[in-house]
């Protein structure tokens, strides 16, 4: 009995130094994603204005407190699309990337009163109960692709897209863009970012692609779930 005790001991030892080694890996891997983290937060925020950049961080923070459920997220961080045509998509939404998508205008009050109290930014939101699109004149054709098939979302969001991108279509040069814009009544654009709307008007011009929002988005999420779930496994080894 006396062997058996001491074989019990040296294991749990065992096991806890594993752990006390596995944790102080763990707490310099976590201060080098807070430290990516928040790169990733400052490269992001410098592509929007001031007010926008801290609104929706204290969206996110009032979410988190008041454990709102139909706060979703922005329109950036509930997409993804190819690289093939992120430029169109971006030059499509524009400041429509940073605006947030709730369930309800319910919702929107209650966290607009806590950001007005708070004087905590402004953000654009989208209720999805309050959003209707009509169906558009989207051509089918072997030179026309509808913007929405190239994105891939959650269903549930789709009054969200089809506000934004229910209207565009992509074309393989400005000028077929140019023509369907006039036919059909619809904003067509290039995968290049070159586009032509309904009124006639032509843009164009030299997009710098390093420079892209939904790329500083989507790197911004990476490193929030990495540093989640390291610290979310540091609270684990401590319990143990």
């Amino acid at each position: 009995m006396i062997y058996s005790g001491e074989f019990e001991l040296t294991s749990a030892n065992r096991f806890n130094r594993e752990l006390w080694r596995e944790e102080a890996k763990l707490d310099s891997v976590l201060s080098s994603a807070s430290q990516e983290m928040d790169r990733a937060e400052r490269s992001l925020s410098q592509m929007m204005d001031n007010n926008t950049s801290r609104g929706l961080a204290a969206v996110r923070r009032i979410k988190r407190q008041h454990n709102l459920e139909g706060v979703y997220g922005t329109l950036a961080e509930l997409f993804d699309v190819s690289d093939r045509y992120r430029t169109a998509v971006e030059v499509t939404a524009g400041q429509s990337l940073f605006h947030y998508i709730v369930d309800n205008d319910e919702t929107a009050t209650k966290v607009l009163e806590i950001l007005q109290k708070e004087k905590a930014g402004r953000v654009t939101f989208m209720p999805l109960n309050r959003l209707r699109s009509k169906p558009p004149n989207v051509p089918r054709a072997s030179d026309t692709i509808p913007m929405l098939d190239k994105l891939q979302f959650d269903p549930a969001y789709e009054r969200a897209f089809q506000h934004v991108f229910g209207k565009t279509i992509i074309c393989p040069n400005l000028q077929v863009a140019a023509q369907y814009a006039r036919s059909h009544g619809v904003n067509a654009i290039t995968p290049e970012g070159d586009r032509s709307d309904k009124r006639g008007a032509l843009t164009g011009g030299y997009h710098d692609s390093r420079q892209s929002r939904l790329d500083a988005v989507k790197n911004v999420g990476k490193w929030r779930d990495e540093y989640e779930s390291k610290r979310n496994r540091g609270t684990e080894i401590r319990k143990e």
